[in-house]
């Protein structure tokens, strides 16, 4: 499965939605990340085509919920720069309540490493754990 270039925050929720997750901002894993999706240009735009201003609309899609606001770790595991936003599906963040996954967080986290692996197959294991338990 490869992921497309995202052109506009409608694509966004469409990705995120079908994908299950999907950082906004470079996460340790080359290309799984909205900044890695979209055509670096548009990131020097002022106004609505800057992919900055899409996390503006997604929380009133009702699509997309914030799943958590994460500032990065240098090597040394102090914390740098600005949080970055993490959006999830409200069924991923919360799950139909009758029907939470009675899985260990270990076997979760081996599913959702299958997960990214499909997109991303030459993504070190290691990287994408890292990515996925910076919580």
């Amino acid at each position: 499965m490869k992921l497309p270039t995202i052109r506009g925050w409608r694509q966004l929720c469409d990705v995120v939605e079908d994908f299950g997750f999907l950082p906004f901002q470079e996460c340790g894993v080359d290309g799984f990340s909205v900044f890695g999706l979209t055509n670096p240009e548009r990131w020097e735009w002022s106004g609505p085509g800057n992919p900055w201003w899409w996390r503006l609309h997604l929380p009133n899609t009702g699509r997309l919920v914030l799943s958590a606001f994460r500032r990065r770790r240098s090597k040394r595991g102090e914390a740098y720069g600005w949080p970055v936003a993490y959006y999830r599906t409200p069924a991923a963040a919360l799950g139909p309540v009758d029907r939470l996954p009675r899985e260990s967080p270990e076997k979760s986290l081996a599913a959702m490493v299958a997960r990214v692996r499909e997109a991303f197959p030459d993504a070190p294991v290691r990287d994408i754990e890292t990515l996925l338990t910076k919580v």
